[in-house]
């Protein structure tokens, strides 16, 4: 069944969306309880299918009307928070106002990822970096788009990357580098993917892969030890780093005032050159079509209308 068959067949009945997702009790009833059920159900099914992993049991979703609400059933001051996984509980808390505010594709993003983290807690024998999780779970999620490249060129060309260890908490407890670090960690997972499936002989960059990789009895306590030695992990850092640094100088060099300058000024004189060559053609094919009439005599009476 493809991707598109899989969402097409979860319908808004009872039967099907009560036994994967529960609402709570006094949400269940609520005019929006079918729309955020149907959502939460399509999201399950999607972060299953792109993580190969199954998440054992109902889910269960806490939707919360307000800011202060949400934070404090989380016990968190979090900031542009809309949703947050919590595996120990098997349920996802939603700040309700914020993922109905979202697009369809927005909220369909967001979930997914919180479902991520899920499946990853239920499967993965051990805690991963917070980098690679997040990253993982954004891949899955789909939430990949070029803002995140551009913001991640951008910080490398400059100069502003972060060492593993402040990327671990500005993941883990927010702050004004927190976007960059969600940058960061995208770029270093989908490093860690391919490295990691090049290692075992295996080739590609999906996220189920490596997923099951790490969910595996065997060969997955082998890759989370590896994850937490810190030679390991400088040499990781180290040829990430190498792999990006000629991109990033290249962006160095571009976007320095000198060089950009001269690059306008190139771009000015080929659009003028251009521009008076055009203007050549046409009046050299002007003055062709003049001495033809002469020589013609000016008698258009063949020249019918198509």
């Amino acid at each position: 069944m493809s991707e598109e068959q899989a969402l097409a067949s979860v319908t808004p009945t009872a039967t099907t969306m009560t036994t994967e997702v529960n609402l709570a009790p006094g949400d269940a009833n609520a005019a929006w309880a079918g729309t955020l059920r149907n959502l939460t159900a399509k999201a399950r099914i999607l972060a299953e299918k792109r993580s190969g992993l199954t998440l054992s049991g109902p889910l269960n979703v806490i939707s919360l009307p307000n800011e202060r609400e949400f934070q404090r059933y989380l016990n968190a001051r979090l900031n542009q928070v809309v949703a947050v996984a919590r595996p120990a509980r098997s349920e996802i808390v939603i700040l309700r106002p914020a993922l109905f505010a979202e697009s369809p594709a927005d909220q369909e993003q967001t979930l997914t990822h919180e479902i991520t983290h899920m499946l990853i807690a239920q499967h993965v024998q051990g805690p991963l970096p917070a980098w690679l999780e997040e990253g993982l779970c954004m891949i899955v999620a789909g939430q990949e788009g070029l803002g995140y490249s551009w913001r991640m060129t951008m910080a490398g060309s400059l100069g502003g990357t972060l060492p593993l260890g402040e990327l671990e908490r500005s993941l883990l407890y927010g702050g004004d580098l927190q976007a960059l670090a969600y940058a960061q960690g995208l770029s270093l997972t989908r490093f860690y993917i391919r490295t990691t499936l090049e290692q075992y002989g295996r080739r590609g960059d999906s996220p189920a892969t490596i997923l099951q990789m790490l969910s595996d009895p065997d060969m997955g306590p082998r890759l989370l030890n590896q994850l937490l030695e810190p030679i390991w992990l400088a040499g990781f850092e180290a040829r990430w780093r190498r792999e990006h640094r000629s991109v990033w100088n290249w962006i160095a060099i571009v976007s320095g005032a000198s060089v950009l300058w001269l690059v306008i000024s190139f771009l000015f004189l080929l659009a003028y050159w251009r521009k008076r060559r055009m203007s050549r053609l046409k009046r050299e094919a002007f003055e062709d079509d003049a001495e033809y009439y002469e020589e013609d005599g000016g008698d258009d009476d063949d020249i019918t209308s198509a």
